[in-house]
């Protein structure tokens, strides 16, 4: 077994894998601080076999509830979830054959992806991105962001707005440090920490500001024969993921004080256009886009409430206090936020789009 001790969101992170998934951990989590810290937020255990306790109820069948514990279900592997005291334990069983993916499974996925990039985006996806759940103190914004001067952006919204087009635009400004490009982890006291989950550029991304050749670079010849094809089709069925540090010259590795929120809002306008936005009516559009976003996860804990109810116990966690402590979080963190929506017109040319951005975003 290995340890790897990580700081992420501002939590301390103790991973234990088995020797399998050494270098997949280490690439994943390779841009997290270290954890010097004596004591552990979050244990997570990665494993090929699995230790169950005694199962109360299976109710449906992807779903297991447990004495102290309850077990998700996905394509990808199983996930148990535990609450001691403060501390969260997370126990991860990756199917068979994961990491081993054959080149007839590759090609028929829209990202051709390694093995490294499977595990981190279940890493990142089906565990790290949940585990904020359960703290009272962070909230999620479905949102990309990158910092100016130490002070934080979020482009916020649902998908296909443009959020990581808008960042894509901005990533050659050496003024800008990255913090994140979908899921914005945000606390009560207004920090937004870094989500080093490696962003997913679609065919329709690509641009005069990140170019095909750019993005297959060090790739297979497979791989690149694949996305040719896939592009050829349709852009918005084809992908590929590219590190941080790669795609901006600075990744910031610690918080920053969220300083402003755009919405960026597709709508029937004849321009580009910024609007003031209700910071109310800001977080309840925000938390409306998360909760889909993450309709999975949150069916599972309304699953554990259900058989909790029957089986007469305690459930690990209750979705409308969640959703009640992140309402709370974001109306503290947006205090002194600057909060706008970005209209976006529908049939805008892309390049057009991406010019405003570079040109007048940081100004507005």
């Amino acid at each position: 077994m290995i340890e790897r001790k990580k700081k992420i969101f501002g939590k301390n992170y103790t991973f234990v894998a088995e020797e399998t998934f050494e270098l997949a951990l280490s690439e994943s989590t390779a841009l997290y601080p270290e954890n010097y810290g004596e004591y552990e937020d979050v244990l997570i255990e990665i494993l090929s076999t699995d230790n169950q306790e005694l199962l109360l109820s299976r109710n449906p069948e992807i779903f297991s509830k447990y004495e102290n514990s309850i077990g998700t279900k996905f394509s990808q592997c199983n996930v148990y979830w535990k609450k001691v005291g403060k501390k969260l334990e997370i126990r991860v069983i990756m199917n068979e054959g994961l990491l081993n993916f054959s080149t007839f499974s590759r090609f028929r996925s829209m990202e051709f992806p390694t093995s490294v990039e499977i595990f981190m985006q279940i890493l990142h996806e089906l565990v790290l991105i949940p585990s904020v759940y359960f703290f009272e103190d962070l909230s999620l914004v479905h949102a990309a962001g990158f910092s100016v001067r130490d002070e934080g952006i979020l482009l916020a919204g649902t998908g296909g707005t443009g959020k990581t087009s808008a960042l894509l635009a901005l990533r050659k400004n050496d003024k800008l440090s990255f913090i994140t490009d979908d899921i914005a982890v945000i606390s009560s006291d207004g920090l937004v920490y870094p989500n080093l989950a490696w962003p997913k550029v679609y065919g329709y991304n690509l641009s005069s500001y990140i170019k095909k050749e750019e993005l297959l670079s060090g790739r297979s010849f497979l791989d690149k024969v694949h996305f040719g094809l896939k592009l050829k089709v349709n852009p918005k069925k084809v992908r590929r993921k590219i590190r941080p540090n790669i795609l901006y010259a600075n990744v910031n590795l610690e918080p920053v004080k969220l300083s402003k929120v755009i919405y960026l809002f597709r709508d029937n306008v004849e321009k580009l256009e910024f609007r003031k936005l209700d910071k109310n009516k800001a977080i309840e559009a925000g938390l409306n886009v998360i909760k889909t976003e993450y309709e999975v996860f949150n069916k599972f804990l309304e699953w554990d409430n259900y058989n909790s109810i029957i089986k007469n116990v305690h459930p690990i966690l209750r979705l409308e206090e969640v959703f009640k402590n992140w309402n709370n979080t974001l109306n503290s963190a947006f205090l002194d936020s600057e909060v706008n929506s970005l209209h976006i017109p529908y049939k805008i040319p892309h390049e057009d789009y991406l010019k405003f951005i570079e040109n007048q975003l940081i100004n507005e």
